[in-house]
């Protein structure tokens, strides 16, 4: 069984954490403001960026597998 990574652990804390529809992102984007430092804001973009390109990736590699569903409505036969 692999070991959860400090990161993965960072992840996981920050998607329970604001998966809380009861916050007001705007109001925690002002606090953010209110504390955080440059190096923190540079830290949080390189995150965002990084997660993005891992979702291209992600989203790539599921269409080009295809699901039955797109070999249907091209017609194939099975």
């Amino acid at each position: 069984m692999a070991k959860t990574t400090k990161e993965e652990k960072v992840a996981i804390r920050f998607t329970d954490i604001l998966s809380d529809i009861r916050l007001d992102l705007d109001l925690i984007g002002l606090y953010l403001s209110r504390v955080g430092n440059k190096s923190f804001f540079l830290r949080m973009e390189r995150i965002l960026q990084s997660s993005e390109e891992s979702l291209k990736v992600q989203r790539k590699e599921k269409t080009s597998h295809g699901s039955i569903g797109d070999e249907l409505s091209r017609g194939a036969d099975f």
